[in-house]
Order: C-alpha cells, then structure tokens, then sequence
C-alpha cells in the first residue's frame, strides 16, 4: 500500500511567522500532535506539541504559550517521505529516526500529506479492511482561526 493512499489528508499547515499559540489552538482542537510548516507551498519545517510545552509554563490548569513565532520553535529538519513510496517504507523511517510523525511530499518537495505512526497503527489495526485501496481526498488546508470558532 502506498502512502498516499494512507496519509492523513486534510492538513492543516502554518506559515514561519505566525503566532506559536495559534498553532497550539489547532492542535489542541483538532487533537493532533504535528503541524507542517510551509512557505510557498514548500515545507519549511514541522511543529511539534511537546516543541510548544517545552516553552510553556503551566499556570493552574492553563497552559499559557510564550509569545514566539513558529519559526522560533519549528524544526527544520524535517524527516519526509514521498507519496508514492509504501507504508512499509514509512514505518522503516520512523523506526530508524524514532520519531512518530513523516511530512509526505510530492517528488518537488511540494507538501501533500503526514502520516503519523497511529496511521500505521490503525492500518494494522484493520488489516483486513484494507485489502481495497482507501479514497484519496487531499485537501490541504491554510490556518485560518475562523475556521474553529465558528
């Protein structure tokens, strides 16, 4: 099974100099661990939570993020893989480098995707249901805070 036909599609990226607190916003709605960071439609880098708690302070029960721009906190050396490769070839990656997240990119470095070692999770999870290839709907998102508070 390829990657694109695995990835997580619909992905909501930040541009460098956005607000770090925005970005834990998203992440915190949508429940998600990683966020891309792109410029031109190119990666740039990736965000992490634990990039973000890293520089919080806790304050109660509120987590209160530094005032930062993505690009103070992203990392730039990404760990990608192409949409075409296969899923096996994903979780070699991830257990070589023991990270949990690849950003997926076309063959120009164009961002399409992440898969996240729960993607690979869920695949094995459902083995059996996954004999056919999935739909493919990629849909790649910009932030845009109106889109979660609506």
């Amino acid at each position: 099974m390829k990657i694109n036909e695995s990835m997580t599609k619909t992905v909501v990226f930040f541009e460098p100099e956005e607000d770090l607190e925005s970005a834990y916003f998203v992440m915190k709605h949508l429940g998600c661990g990683y966020l891309p960071v792109s410029q031109g439609g190119y990666l740039a880098g990736i965000i992490s939570d634990r990039d973000i708690l890293l520089r919080s302070k806790l304050e109660g029960e509120k987590v209160v993020v530094p005032r930062l721009s993505i690009e103070d906190v992203m990392n730039i050396k990404v760990i990608t893989i192409y949409e075409d490769e296969s899923v096996g070839a994903a979780a070699k990656k991830m257990l070589n480098h023991k990270i949990d997240c690849l950003v997926v990119t076309k063959r120009d470095g164009t961002l399409t995707g992440i898969i996240t070692s729960s993607d690979l999770l869920h695949l094995l999870a459902d083995e059996e249901n996954h004999q056919h290839k999935l739909p493919y709907n990629f849909d790649l998102k910009a932030y845009n805070q109106a889109m979660f508070l609506a």
